[in-house]
């Protein structure tokens, strides 16, 4: 599909292959992805984020104190008129995300886009780095890099609705340690947190919304190693205003797969194979010329390919002799339950490469 094929090149935009911009639009024009399917009309993969590095100017944003905000500070006399109270200060609100005075604050100017400081099983964390490509969509957050393949040093999941400077509970997620941190190359199970977004803030140049989390809970290695010991408070600067208002969208996935030779490579199939390949994608993906509403977890609205004869133009028009209809294949079925709206990168790498 278009969405994931001009998404794919946005993701590629982080190793200096394409530049995108805001809004997730491809800005090269030169770059293509090979045998993906494709639907036309998108801006990109919903909610994926890639600044190159150095973007943005901007100064620091106007963000309430860590302590702004707060009530009931001050003491209440025993003997005041129906207080009930036996004197001493009442309580402060316990400090969240957006208060606690722990908290970092994402900048874009120098290695201050994306920090995670704390302690993690009893040794200190200090990251200080530059943006970091990364995705949003409904029930997940994930930052990314391609080294041969796609890896995800920090993946957060939740449950519940996501709403702007509102902290919600994290339900899973995983960290993997890199550079010069401790513990590097080990990855962690996350186990129990809070993430949330300040509201866009408009002064910075970008524009950027700062996401923030801080960790509580995790495990060594996989979900069933051994607790350890964390506390770890993190912000990532994004640029763009794009917030999910959903958890997600579903749709069914069909069984079925295309009669064609699965080991054969795209660029040798028939006249009669390809258009077979491009009507079996098309109907995985909703069937020829259907709009696609991605706008439910941050994309925009869509057009499936209006027809075949569209479909063999865009699907067959850059073609890299190691892409096979399997890898395509794989790809499709992949991504036909968003309907492309969030491109799956670990599926479909293959069946997208920049041919030189």
């Amino acid at each position: 599909m278009q969405r994931a094929l001009v998404g794919l090149v946005c993701l590629l935009a982080a190793r200096g292959l394409a530049s995108c911009s805001s809004d997730g639009r491809a800005t090269n024009g030169s770059a293509a992805a090979a045998g993906a399917p494709a639907v036309g009309g998108a801006s990109g993969i919903a909610g994926a984020n890639s600044l190159p590095v150095g973007a943005g100017s901007g100064g620091v944003a106007d963000i309430p104190s860590a302590n702004g905000g707060q009530s009931g500070q001050g003491s209440e006399s025993a003997g005041d008129s129906g207080s009930g109270t036996t004197g001493g200060a009442s309580s402060s609100p316990p400090a969240t995300i957006f208060t606690s005075p722990d908290m970092p604050h994402c900048v874009w100017h120098g290695e201050a886009q994306h920090q995670i400081l704390g302690s993690l099983n009893g040794e200190a964390v200090n990251v200080h780095a530059l943006a970091m490509a990364s995705e949003l969509i409904g029930a997940r957050f994930r930052t990314f890099v391609f080294e041969s393949n796609y890896v995800y040093p920090l993946v957060l999941t939740w449950s519940e609705q996501p709403r702007e400077d509102q902290p919600i509970p994290i339900s899973g997620g995983t960290l993997l340690m890199r550079g010069d941190q401790p513990f590097a190359g080990q990855s962690f199970c996350i186990t129990s947190g809070e993430f949330g977004s300040r509201s866009v803030q408009t002064q910075l140049d970008p524009p950027g919304r700062e996401l923030l989390f801080h960790i509580t809970g995790a495990r060594a290695g996989d979900c069933t190693g051994p607790e350890v010991p964390t506390e770890l408070y993190g912000c990532i600067l994004r640029d763009g205003s794009y917030f999910p208002d959903a958890l997600g969208v579903d749709f069914p996935v069909d069984p079925s797969r295309p009669a064609i030779d699965s080991t054969k490579a795209l660029q040798d199939l028939t006249d009669q194979e390809r258009a077979d390949l491009c009507d079996w994608t098309a109907f995985m993906m909703g069937g020829y010329g259907t709009t696609v509403d991605c706008r439910p977890i941050g994309g925009s609205t869509g057009q499936n390919y209006r027809d075949r004869e569209q479909c063999l133009a865009a699907l067959f028009a850059h073609l890299c002799p190691t892409v096979t209809v399997e890898d395509s294949v794989s790809c499709t079925v992949a991504l036909a339950a968003k309907r492309g709206c969030v491109y799956e990168a670990d599926a479909c790498y293959r069946s997208a490469v920049i041919c030189h």
